[in-house]
Formats: structure tokens, C-alpha cells, sequence
């Protein structure tokens, strides 16, 4: 895995951490405002295609539906993160002496961390999203060579280049399973 994607599991780990100790030090809900922001800031930051991007798309109903279903679930995610918290602090019947600011910090640093490895204006900008760092697809295989003998259709459609245009290469492909012998061709490419 990569090392982004590592450091984006961390700021993750980091985030959560900051309610779950909130939870375990026995801070009150007066906590829940600062956190829900940062939890909020975090959805914005590594997620912003969800996000409207015009100043004229908050105008519409169905973004502010959007929006206040994404704050209520990350409300309640910190809720639970809250909850976990004062239940492993009940459990263990010990509660730590903190600082209220420390878990806020702990999540901050987590979101700062989170901005710091991935850039939501250039990740908008070429349409790529945060699971394509954290669930990168398989590589394609390894380039496939021609045994002598094969038919010149099946030759030429894999020299094609890739800016070949579409009809090039659907031409190709008829020529190529016209032939009575595609398949025994295409058994004989080898790795």
C-alpha cells in the first residue's frame, strides 16, 4: 500500500480518536459542536464531489437535504465514538485526567493530516476520488507477445496505439473474428 494512503488511514485513526477520548475522559455533550465540525470539515476535505461546488447550488432544496443528512451522520457517528468511549470508560471503572482540548486537537490533527496528503481542488479537478488512493484497482497485466505465425488482423490490432480512434479499432476486431481461426490465435498469445 502506498504511503499516502497510509497516512490517510492514520489522520482517519486520529479523527476518531479525538470523541472516543472526549467519551473516555467523561467530557460533557458540550464537546459535540467542536467535534461535529471537525468531523464535517473532514467530509468536505476528503470527499468534496459530494459538495456543492457553485454558490448557486446551495440554493436548491435538495442540497440542503444533502448536506444536513451528511452533518446528521456524522452527528451520530460522533455520538457513538462518545458512547464507546464512556462505555470502555465505565467498563475499566477509570477515567483519565485530560485536558478538553487534547482530543480536539488529536481530530484536528487528524483533518490537517488528512489536507496535508490529499488535495481535494486537484482531486475535483481530474475526477478522481479518495477510494481510488485508499482501494487502488489491480494493475492491468503485463504486455502479451505474439508467437510467430499468428494472423496478421491479430497483429495489427495490438500494435494499434492507444489514440487510435474507435472505428480503427472496431474494423480490426471484425476483421479479426471473421477469421476462422481467432480463437486458436488468441490461445497461442502468451504471457
Amino acid at each position: 500500500m502506498r504511503i499516502g494512503a497510509r497516512l490517510l488511514q492514520t489522520a482517519g485513526v486520529a479523527l476518531y480518536l479525538g470523541p472516543l477520548l472526549a467519551g473516555l475522559a467523561g467530557f460533557g455533550w458540550g464537546l459535540m459542536p467542536p467535534f461535529l465540525a471537525i468531523f464535517t470539515l473532514w467530509l468536505a476535505v476528503t470527499r468534496p464531489q459530494q459538495w456543492p461546488q457553485a454558490p448557486g447550488d446551495w440554493l436548491r432544496r435538495e442540497t440542503w437535504l444533502a448536506v444536513a443528512a451528511q452533518v446528521l451522520a456524522q452527528a451520530l457517528l460522533v455520538a457513538v465514538c462518545f458512547g464507546l468511549g464512556r462505555g470502555i470508560g465505565g467498563v475499566a471503572g477509570t477515567l483519565p485526567d485530560l485536558h478538553p482540548i487534547l482530543p480536539l486537537i488529536l481530530s484536528t490533527s487528524g483533518l490537517v493530516l488528512a489536507r496535508l496528503v490529499w488535495n481535494p481542488e486537484q482531486a475535483l479537478a481530474e475526477g478522481r476520488s479518495i477510494d481510488e488512493l485508499l482501494y487502488p484497482l489491480p494493475r492491468p497485466p503485463r504486455a502479451r507477445r505474439l508467437v510467430p505465425g499468428d494472423g496478421v488482423a491479430l497483429e495489427a490490432l495490438l500494435v494499434l496505439p492507444d489514440a487510435a480512434p474507435a472505428a480503427e479499432a472496431l474494423a480490426l476486431l471484425d476483421d479479426l473474428l471473421d477469421d476462422a481461426d481467432s480463437f486458436v490465435l488468441l490461445g497461442s498469445v502468451s504471457v
